[in-house]
This record gives structure tokens, C-alpha cells and sequence, in this order.
């Protein structure tokens, strides 16, 4: 039977020990529905306000923006709005590997094609560049703290940009996704 109270009092035992676990990090593995982002919600308050003069940022990470806005809601709702103030912060893991990128761009570790500091990632080429069937997909790779544009020839066929396309858009200081992960791999 679903409980109806709400409130510590209405977790599970096992949900009270992952809540109030004095571990930085704590892996939980449970069916959907059964609370892990009521514990989650929970964790990043008694992080964010366990040592209130500690300077370091509390993240909740997430992979999905729906999941991401779920915790974000009922992080809000059980410590308020101001538990999100920076620099704590939920996002999704792309939007973390973003921030990342866009220091590493912004501190003159990485260097973009056309010098770009900022860039407009996409979810995918799909809704942007024209894409076709083949083998040679456009990535990108670093060499010497550079960002360059190259193919690889890819296994089976698959449903990609142009390399010239490609080298435009990124160029202009578009990519994906995908290809922030690609950049930073090759760190």
C-alpha cells in the first residue's frame, strides 16, 4: 500500500539510510516509482546546508531535462528557493560537460575552430544540417589544445552531416552534444 503522509516520517527505512548517509556519494539502485528523487531531493539539502560557510558548490546531476526539472522542483519545494542559489545548482550531466567545455574554451585550454569561446550546442545535426546515409561520420578530436574537424569511417551505415556542412556549422560555433563529449573523450 502506497504511503500518504508526507514528511520524513512517511520514508522507507531504507530511504532514510540513503537520505541521511554521511557519504559524499551514495549509489542507490531501485525500481522506478519507489523514491529515489524524494531521497535524492532530500541528500542535496543536508549537503547544501550541512556546513553552510563551506564555499563549494552542492550538484545534483541528472541525465534527462525532465528528471532534471522534477528534482529541481522538489528541491525547492523541501529547502526553497534559495537552496539553488549559486553555486549550487541541478542540471543534467550535458549541461555540466557544457560548463566544462566552455571554461576549458574560455581559459584558453581548448581552442575552437574560428577562436569561438561560446558556443550553440545542439541536441542533434538532424533539425539543423541536411543528413545523409553513409560511412564517414564528422567528428571532433584535440590535437595540441585544438579542437580539429576529421572523419572516421564508421562500420555500418548511418545518417549523418556532410564533412564540408559539418566544418561550416562548427566553424560558426555550433555543435551537439555528442560532440562535446567527443572533445572532451579526447582530453
Amino acid at each position: 500500500m502506497p504511503r500518504t503522509s508526507t514528511g520524513l516520517h512517511a520514508l522507507t527505512p531504507q530511504q532514510l539510510t540513503a537520505s541521511g548517509s554521511p557519504h559524499d556519494r551514495v549509489y542507490i539502485e531501485a525500481a522506478p516509482g519507489s523514491g529515489k528523487t524524494t531521497v535524492s531531493a532530500l541528500r542535496f539539502g543536508l549537503h547544501r546546508f550541512s556546513a553552510p560557510t563551506d564555499a563549494g558548490a552542492v550538484v545534483a546531476l541528472s541525465f534527462t531535462r525532465s528528471a532534471t526539472e522534477e528534482l529541481r522542483t522538489r528541491v525547492a519545494r523541501q529547502w526553497g528557493s534559495a537552496s539553488l542559489h549559486w553555486p549550487h545548482r541541478v542540471v543534467t550531466l550535458d549541461t555540466l560537460l557544457c560548463d566544462l567545455l566552455f571554461h576549458l574554451l574560455g581559459e584558453g585550454v581548448l581552442h575552437w575552430p574560428g577562436e569561438h569561446t561560446e558556443l550553440d550546442v545542439l541536441d542533434s545535426w538532424r533539425s539543423t544540417l541536411p543528413t545523409k546515409p553513409g560511412r564517414i561520420r564528422p567528428v571532433l578530436q584535440v590535437d595540441c589544445g585544438h579542437v580539429v574537424i576529421r572523419t572516421v569511417n564508421e562500420p555500418q551505415n548511418a545518417s549523418h552531416p556532410s564533412a564540408l556542412d559539418f566544418k561550416g556549422a562548427v566553424s560558426a560555433g555550433t555543435c551537439t552534444h555528442d560532440n562535446v563529449r567527443e572533445v572532451l573523450q579526447g582530453l
